[in-house]
């Protein structure tokens, strides 16, 4: 009897079902991007259709052809597919990397609007050091600053960029994917960027964002304060328009307490993610199935093994990070990806409104390097327990695979 049981089961495993999961990157040929892209924007369509008829389309977003077939080339960004037995897409999920400092995508901007990361930004420096510092590279942003309104200008055909963000906020329809502001930031990066033959690089970038000319006119050396005391009547027009730019950049008032009613700004909690950087910052960006396979916990596999080759990515890209981050963006009612998400690590939560009328929850943990092959080890073994349950009760087996 053992002996027939032992035969069935291993007929049945030649037989068996499998599923396929794969990375899409540069090293698959454009034909091959181009038929995933297609496969994957077509998932994409039919989760967004499905979500619409339950009346939950506000839960996602489509991506859309080009911009997925942008991420397959980007070697800072993971696309996972999951195929079926007849080679069918039935899950994806996109683990972004590497966006510019305080852009749409850098989640980390949410801790950096108040007085504790301004003071924190200094710490880093010796006090003889840090007005001249400061003065260099508040006239590096100036420079970017310049060189984003030109671009914007001849762009968007918006000049008075000011009085743009100063409408949107007035009239309260204030919208992290405004334009302006993305562009503004964008560019002064991209500057920063073209120019890192200077002592002043994206640390400062990242870490004097706030500052203003009022901020430098405040300090106490002599030689930065002759400085900023010789500057031209045009130029404090300039630093003005900025500094004014800069406090409508404020994201403070996008974030919202939490359903307990507290508010995550005010914790010390915040503070543990000061230093997290689009350079040490992994984001879950989308993970969608097919709605016939929803319950089978195929998005959960699909995303984690995308995040694990993400983190691998990241390890060998910059061996000297101390720390990853993993972040998520998501809207509150949006239980299956919560679920996804917070299955892979201890998350922090932080609730925040991100365009209008549409609240969501953005979800950090931190993992300090001597812990991010315990971190892949751990969500490893919950994987494989959860491939084995999907193996024992539907004959299923998964093959990570190239297609």
């Amino acid at each position: 009897m053992l002996f027939l049981n032992n035969y069935i089961k291993l007929m049945g495993s030649w037989f068996s079902k499998k599923i396929y999961i794969f990375e899409i990157n540069e090293n698959h040929s454009e034909y091959k991007q181009k038929k995933y892209a297609r496969e994957i924007e077509s998932l994409e369509n039919v989760v967004s259709d499905k979500l619409k008829e339950e009346e939950k389309g506000y839960l996602f977003f489509t991506t859309g052809y080009d911009d997925i077939l942008d991420y397959m080339k980007d070697r800072d960004v993971t696309v996972m597919e999951c195929q079926d037995n007849d080679y069918k897409i039935i899950a994806a999920s996109y683990i972004t990397q590497g966006q510019g400092l305080y852009t749409y995508n850098d989640l980390s901007k949410y801790f950096k609007f108040n007085q504790d990361y301004v003071a924190y930004g200094k710490s880093k420096y010796k006090p003889e050091e840090l007005c001249s510092i400061e003065y260099e590279t508040f006239m590096k942003k100036i420079e970017g600053y310049k060189y984003a309104k030109r671009l914007i200008a001849n762009e968007l055909s918006i000049t008075d960029l000011v009085g743009h963000c100063k409408s949107e906020k007035e009239k309260g329809t204030f919208d992290e994917k405004n334009k302006v502001r993305e562009k503004v930031n964008r560019y002064i990066y991209d500057y920063f960027k073209d120019n890192m033959k200077d002592r002043i690089g994206f640390d400062e970038l990242d870490r004097f964002y706030l500052l203003k000319f009022s901020d430098l006119q405040k300090c106490e050396d002599d030689e930065v304060k002759a400085k900023c005391e010789k500057e031209t009547e045009e130029n404090i027009k300039l630093y003005e328009e900025y500094g004014e730019l800069i406090d409508l950049f404020d994201l403070s008032s996008s974030i919202l307490p939490d359903e307990n009613g507290i508010e995550y700004i005010k914790s010390e909690n915040y503070k543990k993610y000061f230093d997290a950087n689009p350079f040490n910052t992994i984001e879950l960006d989308t993970y969608m199935v097919h709605p016939n396979n929803r319950k089978k916990g195929l998005a959960k596999i699909v995303t984690f093994e995308g995040l694990k080759i993400q983190l691998r990515k990241l390890i060998a890209k910059r061996p000297r990070l101390e720390k990853i981050y993993i972040s998520a963006t998501i809207h509150q009612e949006n239980i299956p990806s919560k679920r996804v998400t917070t299955s892979l690590g201890n998350f922090d939560t932080l609730y925040v409104k991100r365009r209008t009328g549409i609240n969501r929850e953005v979800y950090f943990c931190k993992i300090d390097k001597d812990n991010i092959e315990d971190f892949i080890r751990e969500n490893d073994t919950k994987i494989q327990n959860l491939k084995n349950k999907i193996e024992n009760d539907s004959g299923v087996v998964f093959k990570i695979t190239e297609l």
